[in-house]
């Protein structure tokens, strides 16, 4: 009985992780629209986030980026953007740069809500951590456009992959003067840059693998109650 939990367990552990979902910039010009939405302290939170391959070299990539905070003025608070992250980027980086005057770029660091290890980050200029802080960032209704050059360990012709979640952090958000770390709610890839989420759907022998395994546990509840 023991086993037949275990198996349902890892077979739902193994759905879960397999629905992340990877964007690959495959050529020059292809850009992904990352959307960011939720209401929280009664603020109605809104941003968009593009990065946009603009040229890349057997180690490195620039990325042309815009950063819009697109939270009403009408809403309680300041509601500042004054961070943002990706989880996972392949190849591994090993170094960014940028040319903003609004935010640093870094790599490695973590962003309150449990998203402790991420590949890149990008604080309010000034910041020594990827969690932001202090009264800068982007406000409402405000843009920063700017460009990031990435360097890798491997050759990213061969493709640079964002993986999900997209992340974004807010600050003084509402009367209550309330943060909280968004995750990409909708996104937009354009020609050249491909999504992976249907590569990384189970296959068929999987998902039959955790129906079995689901249905087993199913069986063995009702026995119980029986």
């Amino acid at each position: 009985m023991h086993s037949i939990k275990v198996l349902a367990a890892s077979a739902l552990m193994f759905m879960a992780a397999q629905a992340q979902a990877g964007y690959v910039f495959s050529s020059v010009g292809a850009s992904l629209v990352t959307n960011y939405a939720g209401t929280v302290a009664g603020a109605n939170l809104s941003a968009t986030i593009t990065y946009t391959l603009n040229s890349w070299t057997s180690s490195s990539a620039v990325f042309g980026v815009t950063v819009a905070n697109g939270t009403g003025a009408a809403q309680p608070g300041t509601n500042r953007l004054t961070s943002f992250g990706i989880t996972t980027i392949r190849p591994d980086l090993t170094d960014v740069s940028d040319t903003s005057a609004v935010f640093d770029t870094r790599i490695n660091g973590g962003l309150p809500g449990g998203f402790n290890d991420v590949d890149f980050c990008a604080p309010a200029a000034g910041q020594n951590r990827c969690q932001g802080g202090g009264g800068d960032g982007l406000g409402e209704g405000l843009s920063d456009t700017f460009t990031m050059t990435m360097t890798f360990a491997g050759d990213p012709r061969n493709g640079v992959t964002f993986d999900t979640p997209f992340l974004a952090r807010f600050q003084s958000i509402g009367l209550i003067d309330d943060s909280t770390v968004l995750s990409a709610s909708s996104f937009t890839c354009t020609t050249g840059c491909v999504s992976t989420r249907t590569q990384d759907l189970p296959e068929p022998s999987s998902m039959a693998l955790a129906g079995l395994a689901l249905l087993g546990l199913g069986a063995l509840s009702r026995r119980k109650a029986g």
